[in-house]
């Protein structure tokens, strides 16, 4: 997740990290009824911290906001920690800095220790990431070791997804220039070719081809008028039978080809 913003040129972001057992070691040790853990768990995940009090007089449950900054957070917390679920969510919290500093990121990092996010989805670690700028995460993952099993494969995993849009907007806001590559060529299809026409704009693309998939339907004057609008270079119209019309909006020609010549270099687009 680091590498990834720092390739796009974003300089002023935090990886803020938490973990899932942190909470739920004090929760247990605490042994709230189900419908008091229920409440406390929405709190929680709300930031609503001040209510919390109104359930319990948890020392550490009641100050979690304060549960928030560099690793001094975790070696503070650590001293008043009496579970062990906890304490070792914290050592594994403390073990990824280490790591993450000989590798020259810990200026990246910083924790928030009230961090959840979804009870029944994430199963370990947690983290966020936030650029200057922007009041919302541009990145959110974790470790969610169960949701394989739900298709067929028990296996541990990691995994993170990245805002696109909120990740653009902190770039314009930092002043980071980036190019934004346009469709060259739109690849459109009739009713039957629609599985031929997604199978070979991926084999161009993979050749280096900027190829973007019509949404339009199948009409062929439809999905020209779409391309004409975007400035789009080219359509290839995949017909049932194999035949692409290789239409050349820039030159205003059109020509014939079959998917293998096309694929071989058979066609101007």
């Amino acid at each position: 997740a680091i590498t990834s913003l720092v390739n796009t040129g974003l300089k002023d972001f935090k990886i803020t990290l938490g973990h899932v057992d942190f909470i739920n070691g004090i929760l247990e040790e605490n042994a709230f009824d189900a419908e008091t853990l229920t409440q406390i768990q929405a709190l929680i995940i709300k930031k609503d911290f001040i209510s919390i009090k109104n359930f319990t007089n948890n020392k550490l449950l009641c100050n979690l906001q304060f549960c928030v900054g560099d690793i001094s957070v975790i070696d503070d917390t650590i001293a008043n920690i009496t579970n062990s679920k906890s304490k070792k969510s914290l050592m594994l919290l403390r073990g990824i800095y280490d790591k993450l500093k000989s590798l020259g990121y810990g200026g990246y990092i910083s924790y928030d220790l009230s961090m959840i996010g979804n009870f029944e989805y994430y199963t370990g670690i947690i983290f966020s990431a936030y650029a200057y700028g922007i009041g919302f995460s541009i990145i959110d993952g974790g470790r969610y070791d169960n949701l394989l099993s739900y298709f067929g494969l028990d296996l541990p995993a990691v995994g993170f997804a990245v805002k696109i849009n909120d990740l653009s907007d902190a770039l314009k806001y930092q002043n980071v220039s980036f190019e934004t590559a346009s469709a060259v060529t739109l690849a459109a299809y009739d009713d039957e070719a629609w599985l031929d026409a997604i199978k070979v704009a991926d084999e161009l693309r993979a050749q280096g081809l900027v190829i973007e998939n019509s949404l339009i339907g199948p009409g062929l004057k439809e999905n020209l008028a779409y391309a004409t609008s975007k400035n789009i270079e080219g359509v290839l119209y995949f017909e049932q039978g194999g035949t692409v019309k290789i239409i050349d909006l820039i030159e205003n020609s059109e020509k014939s080809a079959n998917i293998a010549d096309l694929l071989n270099g058979g066609g101007p687009i």
